[in-house]
């Protein structure tokens, strides 16, 4: 297939951007499941270990392309919404099970339930690591996987024993 068929295939730049972004975010889960996967049975490390996933994907990724895709899931933040909190609903859905496991172990959370603090962990998330591509810090701290952790962390108790 020819490059120009390849473009053409697409009813538009934002079908091409979705497809290029949903490409991304189904690499990213990859990842972030196989690191579930490797953390052991502790439900805090496979929580820790899906989100640091994440992070540590973005570090060696090229400049120009974390840029890329931060201005893709802006412009589809905007103009496509639906689609792509559909693109991200696997994420999602495997972050909400991880915390539900969490629970399932005796560990207090939020008074949230998952699928909602689910989703504020990938939007949170989402943003920090949108500020460190962009070079936005506010306060002039460039928050750390380590910081967003220690942070995270405080929000789940194990049960005493």
């Amino acid at each position: 297939m020819s490059l120009r068929s390849f473009y053409q295939s697409f009813s538009g730049t934002d079908d091409l951007f979705l497809a290029i972004y949903e490409e991304a975010t189904m690499g990213g889960l990859g990842r972030q499941l196989e690191a579930v996967a490797a953390a052991g049975s502790d439900p805090l490390k496979q929580l820790r270990a899906f989100m640091e996933a994440e992070w540590l994907a973005l570090e060696p990724a090229p400049p120009l392309l974390q840029r890329s895709l931060i201005n893709f899931h802006q412009r589809l933040s905007e103009t496509r919404p639906n689609e792509l909190a559909a693109l991200l609903e696997p994420q999602h859905r495997a972050l909400t099970t991880l915390l539900g496991a969490c629970r399932g172990a005796g560990m207090r959370g939020p008074a949230l339930d998952d699928a909602t603090a689910a989703a504020l962990l990938l939007h949170t998330m989402m943003e920090l690591l949108q500020a460190r591509v962009l070079g936005f810090h506010v306060g002039g701290k460039d928050i750390a996987f380590d910081h967003f952790w220690a942070f995270l962390a405080t929000l789940f108790t194990r049960p005493t024993k």
